[in-house]
């Protein structure tokens, strides 16, 4: 049942806490295209995470939130192909950004 208590406690929950599942570490190679030309030659991205929703990567390139892409990430039997939305975007420090997607 939800209390006003438990609202409060929910909105003061940030990043794992939120994620409805777990986020696997990992150090890949993906590629973004558009969804709408999926003849363009793609961007690289530095996938840093994934899960079963979605997608943690740093670019060297911003992106607008709400964007819709494709992304395809790994080769062979570990090949993982997928339509995201860019749901954060956040520069860092070093010129890059951290960038997360959902899957859908």
């Amino acid at each position: 049942m939800l209390t006003e208590e438990s609202i409060g406690e929910e909105s003061t929950k940030s990043g794992a806490d939120r994620r409805r599942s777990h986020r696997e570490p990992i150090v890949t190679v993906g590629t973004l295209r558009t969804t709408s030309d999926q003849r363009e030659a793609g961007r690289q991205v530095l996938v840093n995470d994934v899960s079963l929703h979605g997608v943690g990567m740093r670019t060297t390139f911003s992106l607008t939130m709400e964007e819709l892409f494709s992304i395809e990430i790994g080769v062979g039997p570990l090949h993982l192909a997928s339509k995201l939305r860019v749901v954060r975007v956040r520069p860092l420090a070093d010129g890059t950004y951290d960038i997360g997607g959902e899957f859908c």
